[in-house]
């Protein structure tokens, strides 16, 4: 495991833990359009955290890692942007779905998708074939639909 994986790895109780103590300020109950949306920031906004981190590694790692461009995306960015459009939707067209959460269950909430994030960080949908792998060097991949 690498240093910035275990940097994350003892991140992610930490932003939990700040979670836990801001219970007063979160909302008692959730819609299910802005769970659903908010779930997806969680996982957008800790990938960009890790890219940033990556990009800044990468100036030294350019020259020895050539980019390769391939008919992907990243499975975390994917999930992601799905996420909010799908939150979204659901935010309109039931906007009456509500449940009650807890302390616990915003913890239970934002620690579940902070480890799906960092589980799913290498994984990399490819479009033709249609799969899904493992690319721990993704960062150097260039994107491209066609």
């Amino acid at each position: 495991m690498k240093l910035h994986e275990k940097v994350e790895l003892l991140l992610i109780p930490c932003v939990v833990a700040l979670v836990y103590g801001a219970n007063s300020v979160l909302p008692g109950s959730l819609q299910l359009g802005w769970a659903c949306a908010l779930a997806a920031l969680i996982l957008l906004f800790q990938g960009f955290i890790r890219d940033l981190y990556l990009l800044y590694l990468q100036k030294t790692m350019e020259k020895n890692n050539p980019k390769r461009r391939m008919k992907c995306m990243c499975l975390e960015s994917t999930l992601g942007m799905l996420g909010i459009l799908a939150g979204i939707i659901l935010a309109l067209f039931l906007p009456d779905v509500e449940f009650p959460i807890n302390r616990w269950g915003w913890t239970g909430f934002v620690s579940s998708m902070m480890l799906f994030g960092f589980l799913g960080k290498d994984l990399v949908v490819f479009w033709k074939p249609f799969a899904i792998r493992r690319d721990p060097d993704h960062a150097n991949i260039i994107f491209s639909i066609k």
